[in-house]
């Protein structure tokens, strides 16, 4: 990623924190290397939680002595965002034992334009893009010899790819 933050003495669980100005200063870190502003925040559910507790985002909804946490409607508008991406995938390596997040410590600030369903084309800036080959996805059928049975064939070829690593913004141990 073109851009990184180590948040290890600023952690966004902390209630000194001040997650706005780190999220205004990578907009406008990423802004001046691409001359996009990105307005997609993508985190892991363990970061969410802490960050909807932050005491100073909470502060700026209430004064009174009873805080709500913030939904992530008003996480979006308090950190002037489009999109706040969660993912709460865990898993369990055995099956036996407590699952763990997926999603690690960290959160990435990232540009990423709205899609058309054209197409994008690949020349607009932005983080990543996933490409799938022209003519694809494909769909065939054949049936067995004798004809009692009947088979679908679904062939999807993508491929995710990072290609302006300056449209992104990677906060890391930020809980």
């Amino acid at each position: 990623m073109g851009h990184t933050k180590d948040a290890t003495s600023a952690k966004w669980s902390s209630d000194d924190t001040d997650v706005q100005i780190d999220i205004d200063n990578a907009k406008e870190a990423v802004r001046a290397a691409c001359g996009v502003a990105p307005k997609t925040l993508v985190l892991g559910g363990a970061v969410y939680s802490k960050l909807r507790q932050n005491a100073k985002l909470r502060a700026l909804v209430s004064d009174t002595k009873n805080k709500p946490l913030l939904p992530l409607e008003l996480l979006k508008e308090l950190l002037e965002l489009d999109h706040i991406i969660v993912g709460n995938a865990v898993s369990s390596p055995d099956g036996v034992r407590a699952t763990t997040d997926i999603w690690g410590n960290f959160a990435s600030l990232i540009v990423r334009p709205d899609q058309v369903s054209s197409g994008n084309d690949e020349g607009v800036p932005s983080f990543g893009y996933t490409f799938r080959r022209r003519g694809m996805p494909m769909v065939d059928r054949y049936t067995e010899l004798g004809g009692k049975v009947e088979y679908v064939r679904y062939t999807d070829i993508r491929k995710s790819a990072v290609v302006g690593s300056n449209c992104g913004y990677l906060f890391t141990n930020v809980i």
